[in-house]
């Protein structure tokens, strides 16, 4: 047991680069020893003696973490939900009904979650009179919402448009197949619809935040919950108080990247498992078209992390030019051609996505190199 307190002590001034940190830790651990030996003599109890033992020495480190207690299952729910809100983004692209799916689980999982550490932090409140347990449950119950809708709104947003393009290249194939006026009209409904419902579905989600904040206020009498962004800022080593800023981060626009590329290598195995179609020589196309793709995602993805490139929003540029640029010739072999590939269909979606974060970057970082 002696070497398990040396081991804790070690660990807990690891960080403690002072010049008479090897003194203090012998000091400590020399109390902790001492106040265990009293302890175990009475007891005859090496996990109680050794507990009480470091519980009666107090906080020695220089650490200030947050207040830590043992995790609720109903943490682990919402967790839970924040994964599912941001996978519920990908399956929309392969499928509605999967995205609807996704997003009522996502929802369930964060109400039940929420709701259980809501009424847990009350009983805390009132049986143990510990307010600062109160406080962290209250602030964990509140702080996965804002990363939570914001994935909803732009889900069902996508799942809307979604509808609209369906039912609209429906239409045009029933009636005027192949006109290039009827496309781009399409096209440019089915845009302004997913603007349209992302400011209706946003507002309707910004109204409930506000809601959910009054009422965080109410109960804390604190004006702001930490979210779960700034909460990886603390752990990455930034202040929870700097202004985030998540279009300048080196990993946002990677993920979207990463995502369009798995996309891209399903296109090419579908295109692979169609050996039957005679059309050969154009999906042969589609395949170069991928790999190429490919390639230049990989490597502006890796030009940006590494910060080769000088201005930002190149990036979502890029991508955006890449969107309209495959989703056009995508169109117009599909109108002249049976062809295997559904790129066309992911890079219109895609185009979408960019369209509304690029104009959304410019807005918030144009002076932003």
């Amino acid at each position: 047991m002696y070497t398990k307190i040396r081991e804790y002590v070690n660990f807990k001034l690891r960080n403690d680069y002072s010049s008479d940190v090897e003194e203090k830790k012998e000091e400590i651990i020399s109390n902790i020893i001492e106040r265990y030996d009293a302890l175990y003599e009475k007891t005859q109890d090496e996990s109680y003696s050794y507990i009480e033992a470091i519980k009666n020495i107090g906080e020695f480190s220089e650490e200030k973490e947050e207040n830590q207690y043992k995790p609720q299952f109903a943490e682990m729910l919402l967790v839970s939900a924040t994964v599912l809100s941001v996978i519920s983004l990908i399956a929309t692209f392969l499928n509605g009904v999967a995205g609807i799916i996704v997003i009522g689980v996502s929802m369930s999982l964060y109400a039940v979650g929420a709701m259980y550490l809501y009424q847990y932090s009350k009983f805390v409140q009132s049986e143990e009179y510990d307010i600062t347990k109160y406080h962290a449950f209250i602030d964990k119950s509140f702080s996965y919402a804002m990363t939570n809708f914001t994935f909803w709104a732009i889900s069902l947003s996508l799942i809307f448009s979604r509808i609209i393009y369906g039912f609209l290249i429906s239409l045009l194939v029933l009636t005027v197949t192949g006109d290039p006026e009827a496309v781009l009209s399409i096209l440019l409904i089915s845009v302004i619809a997913f603007l349209i419902a992302l400011t209706i579905v946003g507002a309707v989600f910004i109204g409930l935040y506000r809601k959910l904040m009054k009422k965080y206020t109410d109960l804390t009498g604190k004006e702001q919950v930490i979210t779960v962004g700034q909460r990886v800022k603390q752990f990455m080593g930034k202040s929870s108080s700097e202004k985030g800023n998540i279009f300048l981060s080196s990993w946002f626009y990677p993920i979207f990247h990463f995502i369009i590329v798995i996309f891209l290598i399903a296109d090419i195995i579908h295109i692979y498992d169609r050996t039957y179609n005679p059309n050969i020589v154009y999906n042969e196309l589609f395949l170069i078209e991928n790999f190429t793709l490919i390639f230049l995602y990989v490597a502006i993805t890796f030009l940006h992390i590494a910060g080769r490139i000088k201005h930002h929003m190149i990036v979502p540029l890029f991508t955006l030019g890449i969107s309209i640029t495959g989703f056009i010739f995508w169109l117009i072999m599909a109108n002249s051609y049976y062809i295997s590939s559904f790129n066309g269909e992911v890079f219109f979606f895609v185009g979408i996505i960019f369209l509304f974060l690029t104009i959304l970057d410019f807005a918030i970082n144009r002076k932003i190199k």
